[in-house]
């Protein structure tokens, strides 16, 4: 749990996702692993537990697990709100007023406010830490890009180089007209025009949030070039999400080579991004739990707004291509340490208990006996009920029996996901207010919010039409209780 969570007494928290201490919460910004800690910055509002005066919070890491929440690292001011960004480090440099080297870079869109003079732009700014990231300074003289628009936003800074040309990327994106743009630079200030990235998609909504790096095919020791976008509107379950594009970046021009696929199944991950400079070669992801469908009627207790656990991202071929594979980072992933390893047989009317006296979120791994199982799984949680069929081959959640939550907003829903057909291993992570579902050895993910509760987290595993054999793996925190049926 975080520190701000373990001071608050706030019951309704969840332990392992973080949250903010006060106010509003949405998408996480400027990812970077410097000095022994990674930092996680996010667009938040410190006035409120609604969307507006935008600006950065900042929390920090040493282990991925508990979080360290600090002051507001950039405040929103009478000329510009304070958009999401990325952060990079400092590097040499012959410009006089080029950032200094090993100082933190932060490159953020500024939006003019109505009082300014650059009332409803949005171009991308710089401020700096030499601190490590607790304080910052704006950079004098504003924006670094302004390309005169409304829209023009974003931006993911990374060093590129082949070996012997090197620079400075941007992608950003021109949200509304469906465009990721891409830029370079020597020293952070000065930036050029290298391509653009508009590839018609059937898919709604704005696009926002890019994120582009490389990551090798284990299978042919290619490195590929992941393009991560979040779409506003348009998800299979309704409301925005996250879209995967692969393909080749030769340092000006991205070229993708399959169609986008979606990131995650589930209705609440948004707008992640990677941590910079991750040790070991580690492509870790952090998205926003939520969904821009009913994030503003969503109830607030004094804060509002949720980060996924973090996912180390990777490469598999599937069906003949390379595809996104994601795992819950190793410092969560289940069954944990200290942990238990034991079967599992729930016949057919049959309950058993899963129980976590602590408060600890729960974490499992399930794997089924594809010929003793002739029965559907349920598994009853807090808030949904999730359906596993081997002869479907599909996940449901469902978690409509929160008709209303959300003041009559779509949140009350009914997920259908269809699966492998090799598949025989899920895991779950139920945190208090949200499940995320691993299965298909990383290949398919559901994300899904739930109403919190101030009762430690329990789950119910049910057969239906007929019994479930199988293997179960917990953390040790976790006692299983038959119940009879």
């Amino acid at each position: 749990m975080s520190t701000v969570q373990a001071t608050s007494g706030d019951l309704l928290r969840p332990r392992q996702h973080f949250t903010p201490r006060q106010g509003w919460m949405n998408d996480p910004n400027g990812l970077v692993v410097h000095g022994g800690r990674w930092h996680l910055f996010f667009q938040h509002n410190p006035h409120g537990t609604d969307w507006g005066t935008m600006s950065w919070g900042h929390a920090w890491s040493t282990d991925l697990r508990t979080w360290h929440e600090e002051p507001v690292a950039i405040l929103h001011d009478a000329d510009e709100d304070v958009f999401s960004g990325s952060v990079v480090v400092a590097r040499p440099s012959d410009r006089d007023d080029a950032p200094r080297a090993g100082d933190l870079v932060a490159i953020y869109t500024s939006v003019g406010t109505a009082s300014s003079d650059r009332a409803g732009s949005q171009a991308q700014a710089l401020a700096t830490s030499a601190d490590g990231g607790r304080t910052w300074s704006k950079r004098a003289g504003g924006p670094v890009l302004d390309r005169g628009s409304t829209d023009f936003r974003d931006p993911h800074v990374f060093r590129w180089s082949d070996g012997v040309d090197e620079r400075w990327v941007m992608v950003a994106v021109e949200a509304v007209e469906r465009a990721v743009l891409v830029y370079g630079s020597d020293d952070l200030v000065e930036w050029r025009q290298l391509s653009r990235f508009d590839p018609v998609i059937a898919v709604d909504g704005i696009w926002e949030c890019p994120d582009l790096f490389p990551l090798t095919d284990p299978d042919s020791g290619d490195v590929r070039w992941v393009l991560l976008l979040s779409l506003g509107d348009g998800h299979p379950a309704g409301g925005s999400g996250m879209v995967a594009f692969i393909g080749d970046f030769d340092g000006e021009t991205y070229t993708a080579d399959t169609e986008p696929g979606w990131v995650d199944q589930g209705r609440d991950c948004y707008a992640g991004v990677t941590f910079t400079d991750a040790l070991d070669g580690r492509r870790v992801m952090v998205a926003w739990m939520s969904n821009w469908q009913y994030a503003h009627v969503l109830p607030e207790h004094g804060w509002r707004g949720a980060m996924t656990l973090p996912r180390e991202l990777s490469l598999r071929t599937v069906d003949g291509r390379p595809r996104l594979v994601q795992h819950v980072a190793d410092e969560l992933a289940v069954p944990g340490t200290p942990a238990t390893s034991q079967p599992l047989e729930v016949m057919a009317g049959a309950t058993v208990r899963v129980t976590s006296p602590d408060g600890d979120p729960i974490g499992l791994r399930l794997r089924l006996e594809r010929e003793q199982t002739s029965g559907d799984l349920l598994v009853d949680g807090p808030g949904c009920t999730l359906s596993w069929s081997l002869r479907d081959r599909e996940l449901v959640l469902d978690r409509r029996v929160v008709n209303g939550y959300g003041s009559g907003s779509p949140f009350p829903s009914t997920t259908r996901v269809p699966l492998a057909g090799d598949t025989d291993s899920v895991e779950l992570y139920v945190d208090n207010g949200s499940v995320e579902v691993v299965t298909d050895d990383g290949a398919t993910l559901l994300t899904a919010l739930l109403p919190p509760s101030a009762t430690a987290p329990s789950l119910t595993l049910r057969a239906v039409g007929g019994s479930v054999v199988g293997h179960v793996e917990t953390s040790a925190r976790i006692d299983q209780t038959p119940v009879p049926g």
